[in-house]
């Protein structure tokens, strides 16, 4: 029949197309259970062509390591046929990394720095940033310092900033979020922490890979049969109710919004040269920022932490509460001497957290 013809013709292009090209760096977050091969056995269930899928996971490491391993750029480059290039680079930090315990702006850092790796062989690429899930609580780093919803909170909002940082460099619309600590957030912690309070269950490791493979095909789970998934279930140990309940938990965790707070400079960037410091956000936002100045040869490479900033320091200077058309802004002058290269560090603040963070090379 034409109805069975046309269906035929959908099929036959449906597997036609090219597998996507999947590059996945990570610690033991992603190599427990294998997330990796979970994206893409799920891929394979939900009727789309598998994909080709490498994975470099370096155990308790940060993206840091990743950027500076000596096989990173042979995995980038060498891993698939000549002439192909990567779709998505599933960037995975640290656990805590991203929290105010851990360092987010290295995790900041180095997430554009082992993007931009990628960027070189596979212009093109796609970033997909991995939210981390929260530690549980009962062990290191609580107490003292915070409860769980805390750390996924700072987790979710550094995860946001990481991905705006790669946008303002390469293009806006290049970067994507993988929600997952928001997903397990979203689930209640539901049987998702294994009993180190760290790593994930067979359960909390499929609901990441579902996160990400939403991310990636831009595609719903739950019209996923759960039929079509029993490999994989069997091999996780999970049934059925488990793969209902985690992906609708999967399909109604959205991506991450947007920060209030986006920061930018304008001026004329030499020593001496009037700059003007730009910050959008809310209107009633109160924004603040310190500024700082750093003439060591890398200096976007030095820094730890929130308060690392090279004398002389200036601030916190008061540009909030943002008025209604939601754009505030501060005139300062850039130090006379010694002369450039050197770097200007803008860090601005929302409260009492880091929102934004500014390198600013000057000649």
């Amino acid at each position: 029949s034409s109805a069975l013809a046309a269906d035929q013709n959908i099929a036959a292009t449906a597997t036609s197309k090219p597998p996507l090209n999947i590059l996945f760096f990570g610690n033991s977050l992603t190599g427990v259970n294998n997330v990796p091969s979970i994206v893409e056995q799920i891929a394979v269930a939900a009727g789309k062509v598998e994909p080709v899928v490498f994975a470099q996971i370096l155990g308790g490491k940060q993206l840091r390591d990743h950027a500076t391993h000596g096989g990173t750029n042979t995995i980038i480059t060498q891993s698939l046929p000549a002439g192909e290039r990567w779709d998505f680079a599933v960037l995975q930090e640290q656990s805590y990394t991203p929290s105010e315990v851990g360092d987010p702006m290295l995790f900041r850092t180095y997430a554009l720095v082992l993007f931009d790796l990628v960027r070189a062989h596979s212009p093109s690429a796609t970033c997909v940033l991995f939210e981390n899930w929260s530690r549980n609580e009962g062990g290191w780093p609580y107490p003292p310092y915070f409860k769980i919803a805390d750390m996924q909170a700072d987790i979710r909002a550094n995860t946001a900033l990481a991905r705006d940082d790669i946008d303002e460099s390469v293009g806006y619309m290049r970067t994507r979020i993988a929600p997952i600590g928001s997903a397990w957030e979203n689930n209640g912690w539901n049987g998702l922490h294994k009993a180190d309070r760290v790593h994930a269950t067979p359960r909390g490791s499929l609901l990441a890979g579902l996160v990400i493979f939403r991310r990636i095909y831009r595609d719903d789970t739950s019209d996923i049969s759960a039929a079509d998934a029993t490999a994989l279930l069997s091999s996780l140990g999970l049934t059925v109710d488990d793969w209902i309940e985690l992906t609708q938990v999967a399909d109604r965790t959205d991506e991450l919004p947007a920060p209030l707070i986006h920061l930018w400079v304008t001026g004329n960037f030499v020593p001496g040269g009037d700059i003007s410091i730009w910050a959008t956000g809310a209107e009633g936002t109160t924004a603040k920022f310190w500024y700082g100045f750093g003439l060591l040869p890398n200096p976007i490479f030095t820094w730890k932490g929130y308060w690392y900033l090279q004398p002389p320091i200036t601030g916190p200077a008061d540009m909030g509460p943002l008025p209604s058309n939601n754009v505030g802004s501060y005139e300062t002058t850039l130090p006379p001497a010694p002369a450039g290269p050197y770097t200007v560090y803008l860090q601005l603040l929302s409260g009492d957290r880091l929102t934004g963070f500014f390198p600013l090379h000057v000649d």
